[in-house]
């Protein structure tokens, strides 16, 4: 067998606030997210889009004190597993999901944001995401700290 290496990358925005529950002796972090595609049709020459949705799952504690900032509609990147689990529910029905899962170690979350979307009202725009123009990109690490790049795009 060939060497395989189970890593996923994707970029898109927040389908929901994310939600954190206690697990054991620890907590875990989870939210959807919506990857999308957009192409001119061909035949009406219309703009269409396409939406997937993943569900992400984040066991890694300090990666978790970074998603405590994101909102629902924020951008963003996300770097972990491909894993489908499966599950007996209380009717004694068979489940099974396909997520993406950031471990306790690894993996990678991103917030981004851009100047056009920087306060737009909330208290997220003061101080903690920094000022001025560019992205702004927090990486998983306990202590976020933005790092300013312009785009030219």
């Amino acid at each position: 067998m060939a060497f395989s290496f189970n890593q996923v990358t994707m970029m898109g925005r927040l389908g929901r606030d994310p939600e954190f529950r206690s697990v054991g002796s620890g907590k875990v972090a989870s939210f959807s997210l919506a990857v999308s595609e957009r192409w001119k049709s061909k035949q009406t020459g219309e703009y269409e889009e396409k939406t997937e949705w993943v569900p992400v799952v984040i066991w890694n504690e300090g990666i978790q004190k970074i998603v405590e900032y994101a909102k629902k509609g924020d951008p963003v990147q996300v770097q972990g597993k491909w894993a489908t689990r499966k599950w007996t529910d209380q009717s004694g029905n068979e489940k099974m999901i396909t997520e993406l899962v950031i471990e306790r170690f690894g993996g990678n979350f991103q917030l981004l944001t851009t100047k056009g979307e920087q306060g737009k009202g909330d208290d997220r725009s003061s101080g903690s995401r920094g000022s001025g123009g560019g992205t702004r990109t927090y990486v998983g690490s306990p202590d976020p700290k933005p790092i300013d790049d312009d785009i030219p795009f």
